[in-house]
């Protein structure tokens, strides 16, 4: 889908209604824009969620981790999480009658 935006005097575009509603824009919120090439950019509403994500995946490559080696990581936590909420289930509840 092509839209055609005229910029302002002041540098500001109105963003076409149907685009707002697909990305859930409401007055106020920011929005990210991220450079694909030299006269390519990618519009996206901010988030701390997607701040943090992209926080991650660059700390990650900077240290040099594979999207695998993070996947593996993530599954070895939930396996341990899952025996440890395993392990608490199995425990009573109640003290034992005397």
């Amino acid at each position: 889908m092509t839209k055609l935006v005229k910029l302002s005097s002041k540098g500001q575009l109105t963003l076409p209604k149907e685009i707002r509603e697909e990305l859930g824009l409401r007055q106020g919120d920011l929005l990210e824009l991220e450079k694909l090439d030299q006269n390519r950019y990618v519009i996206a509403k901010y988030t701390p969620l997607r701040q943090l994500a992209r926080a991650l995946e660059e700390e990650a490559r900077r240290r040099g981790y594979t999207e695998k080696d993070l996947m593996n990581a993530v599954e070895h936590v939930r396996q341990q999480l899952w025996q440890e909420l395993v392990a608490q289930a199995r425990k009573p509840r109640w003290p034992k009658k005397k």
